[in-house]
């Protein structure tokens, strides 16, 4: 399968996330979930239950690369794709709407070791 990313991934970058808020015909849900392969244009979630690509999600989270400090990350998305992970989680990738190209140019810079 050919590579569509075209910028860094960071997997060892501790990503807490504060809120997870699905948003499907006006109904919020609330998730629980964990981030990890972040980068300036989204993220991956695990989450214990699937979602279906296409769905609206709100992210409130906080980002704290080593010897840096912590930065909130406030962004809606879409999920992408939805896969099973180690049997009872599902991997959720989550692509940003609303970061503009200057956003996602400070992100770049910040996550950067």
């Amino acid at each position: 399968m050919e590579e569509r990313r075209t910028t860094n991934r960071f997997s060892d970058i501790p990503v807490t996330i504060q809120q997870c808020v699905l948003t499907h015909l006006g109904k919020e849900t609330w998730l629980t979930a964990e981030a990890f392969d972040l980068s300036s244009r989204g993220l991956s979630l695990l989450l214990p239950d699937s979602l279906n690509s296409g769905e609206s999600v709100y992210i409130l989270a906080v980002v704290q690369p080593e010897g840096k400090a912590p930065r909130d990350l406030e962004v809606n998305g879409v999920t992408s794709y939805c896969r099973p992970q180690d049997g009872e989680l599902w991997r959720v990738g989550v692509r940003f709407l609303d970061l503009t190209e200057e956003e996602q140019h400070e992100w770049d810079v910040f996550l950067a070791l």
